[in-house]
């Protein structure tokens, strides 16, 4: 059984320019071409400094997240984020988004994130969405 196209579902990863997570890309690309659905790639970073901050935040680890910064910097200076491979792809520096936001687990941030989203590629509907998550 296959969900209606019109289903929104959302996939958070992070994916390296690289042969493995390219191929990991593509069965989106493929599940989205099966249903009959866009696939919206939604790229966000931000400068290494605040990623390092960001990633001793509380509720990571328990979350099995990385937040050893020492790896963080190898894995930034070894690989660069995938981008391009998607007919729309919407691309967000999140380093000046507001600590006052509660940080990039809290609503108040995706919820910043998700309007930068509207606002960049208005074919996406506000509609709720499933989340379906591979980090």
């Amino acid at each position: 059984m296959r969900a209606d196209p019109a289903e929104s579902f959302v996939f958070t990863d992070t994916l390296a320019d690289d042969e493995h997570d390219s191929a990991m890309f593509s069965w989106y690309l493929d599940l989205a071409a099966a249903r009959g659905a866009d696939l919206i790639a939604v790229l966000l970073d931000c400068a290494l400094e605040e990623n390092a901050r960001r990633l001793i935040f509380p509720g990571r680890s328990e979350a099995l997240k990385l937040t050893d910064t020492a790896r963080l910097q190898q894995f930034r200076a070894t690989y660069k984020l995938l981008r391009g491979l998607a007919e729309h792809t919407v691309e967000i520096d999140t380093t000046d988004f507001s600590p006052a936001d509660g940080g990039p687990n809290s609503r108040a941030y995706r919820w910043l994130t998700t309007a930068e989203i509207l606002r960049r590629c208005p074919k996406i509907s506000a509609k709720p969405c499933r989340a379906g998550g591979v980090n």
